[in-house]
């Protein structure tokens, strides 16, 4: 069954527009450090998470972690994701990341 998600994930992810920087990240998987340390600030930033429904999430973006704050934490329980969940990430202007859910559940 994850194998689906994941085929949806990478089939969305790769429909995305090139012009805007986005990677796939399974619930398991680590944070994108590529992604993280070539396309946000190297400083500690407010910004803000987007789901499709338009819904916003600030979080604080912390580069010596490469990572995420609690705003992050608070998307996952709101969405109820779950290991085998996966979700596509899309910079689509400097502090705020479009999130796409691709489901296991």
């Amino acid at each position: 069954m994850r194998y689906r998600v994941c085929f949806r994930a990478k089939e969305r992810h790769s429909k995305l527009q090139p012009d805007f920087p986005s990677f796939l990240k399974p619930m398991l998987d680590g944070l994108r450090v590529y992604f993280y340390k070539n396309y946000l600030p190297t400083h500690d930033e407010i910004m803000t998470l987007l789901d499709e429904d338009g819904d916003e999430w600030p979080t604080k973006y912390l580069p010596r972690k490469i990572g995420l704050s609690r705003g992050c934490k608070a998307f996952d329980e709101d969405h109820k994701l779950v290991d085998g969940d996966a979700l596509v990430f899309q910079l689509i202007i400097l502090l705020i990341i479009m999130l796409y859910l691709m489901l296991y559940s």
